[in-house]
């Protein structure tokens, strides 16, 4: 009987149904996975990322893969990963990069970079673009590897429900109040007939910059501060951030506005019609790369046409 160990570094523990998609996703294909967190918000036992720092925690037998999500955001992540890596093959094991996003690396971070992808056996994307994207700046040989969110079993999607009279729209914004929200809030403002929902996918304990919620309120806010002689049609959420939750959540929808990659991986679990923002439509256009719908709007298109095309 083997003792090997598929140890999952990422961006675990930072309270993002996304990551926590992922990791759900590489419980399914990995067998004996050990995710390494960021923090104690994590299931499945997580070893903390200091800890893996401080010690040798890696086997020969072992194999280390740095996978899922867009990973390559800054210079101090990619140190964090590097450093870990190190670690893993100084000690024989096999290190891979899997399954990850490309769009925001910079190439200030060159020297760091080069020697990471250098430690790798095996390099995977999510999508072309990250693949076209990292063939402009390296060499190294790479390949498609669809989002670990796509590998959740089926009895983890809830039955698409439509049962409401009044049409729902999931909106799907970042933690940024950096972001122009001033197009949605008065789209929102606009469409009374139609009830939209906040539906968060970040709280993260490392910064309020990547809160969700905080978005949601200030959307909330600005609206209600304008239409306050009328109805309410948008809606904040409440509580912890759960995957179940959030997916149980995206089956009541009748379609998504998304700025994030994994709001429209679950759009396409129920397939909902998307929306993508303009900001990071490069982003999120590419998550469905692989499988196209016509119900995915590119960033040409103004939303309001998609929504008049959605409910005509």
């Amino acid at each position: 009987m083997s003792n090997s160990k598929t140890y999952a570094l990422g961006a675990f523990g930072t309270l993002n149904i996304g990551d926590d998609a992922i990791l759900e996703g590489m419980h399914q294909s990995e067998l004996n996975l050990v995710p390494i967190a960021h923090t104690s918000f994590c299931r499945h036992d997580p070893l903390n990322i200091s800890s893996v720092l401080s010690a040798q925690i890696f086997k020969p037998e072992d194999t280390l893969i740095l996978g899922g999500g867009g990973l390559f955001y800054s210079m101090e992540a990619i140190k964090h990963w590097l450093l870990i890596a190190r670690n893993a093959v100084d000690a024989g094991a096999n290190f891979e990069i899997r399954a990850v996003g490309f769009e925001s690396y910079e190439d200030d971070w060159r020297s760091e970079a080069i020697e990471l992808f250098g430690l790798a056996s095996k390099i995977t994307f999510r999508s072309k673009t990250s693949i076209d994207l990292f063939g402009e700046y390296f060499d190294f040989e790479a390949s498609y590897e669809k989002d670990y969110a796509t590998n959740l079993k089926p009895q983890y999607v809830p039955p698409l429900k439509k049962v409401f009279q009044k049409k729902k729209v999931g909106i799907v914004t970042t933690g940024s109040l950096g972001d122009d929200y001033e197009d949605l809030i008065t789209l929102i403002n606009k469409n009374r007939q139609i009830d939209f929902f906040h539906m968060p996918h970040s709280r993260s304990p490392l910064g309020w910059e990547n809160n969700d919620f905080v978005v949601g309120e200030y959307i909330f806010t600005n609206i209600n501060k304008v239409f306050h002689q009328e109805p309410v049609n948008f809606y904040c959420s409440t509580g912890e951030l759960d995957l179940q939750k959030a997916l149980d959540m995206y089956s009541e929808m009748d379609a998504v506005i998304s700025y994030r990659f994994h709001g429209v991986i679950f759009a396409d679990f129920f397939d909902l019609p998307c929306a993508v923002m303009r900001r990071h439509a490069l982003k999120q256009i590419s998550s469905l790369e692989y499988n196209p719908r016509a119900s995915l709007i590119s960033n040409s298109y103004s939303v309001q046409n998609f929504l008049d095309e959605v409910f005509r």
